[in-house]
């Protein structure tokens, strides 16, 4: 419910709530990550789809364990919710990534 959206976005500091048309969902907007969010204004989720391939390409390229990736994974999870604990420093996903790989 729209309640709902708004409660949720005020839990997310670096977010705004953006409208969008009828054919797309409404997705959170992060202007220092760009959008992380299931549609675009195509409305099939191409531009999440290219940001998160190239981090799963370059998440390959480092060889990591399962384990060390699901830590990873719900650092950036934490990030894109907009939670201020991972990482610390307020970087793209990218170089948040490469900064938990170094540290973990």
């Amino acid at each position: 419910s729209l309640e709902q959206l708004e409660c949720d976005a005020t839990l997310l500091p670096n977010h705004s709530l953006l409208p969008t048309n009828k054919t797309t969902k409404r997705y959170f907007h992060d202007k220092k990550f760009g959008a992380i969010s299931e549609t675009n204004t195509s409305g099939n989720g191409q531009v999440a789809k290219e940001k998160l391939g190239k981090l799963l390409k370059e998440i390959k390229d480092m060889h990591l364990t399962i384990s060390r990736l699901m830590i990873i994974s719900k650092r950036i999870k934490a990030r894109i919710r907009g939670q201020k604990n991972y990482p610390k420093k307020k970087t793209s996903l990218h170089t948040g990534l490469v900064e938990l790989t170094n540290k973990e």
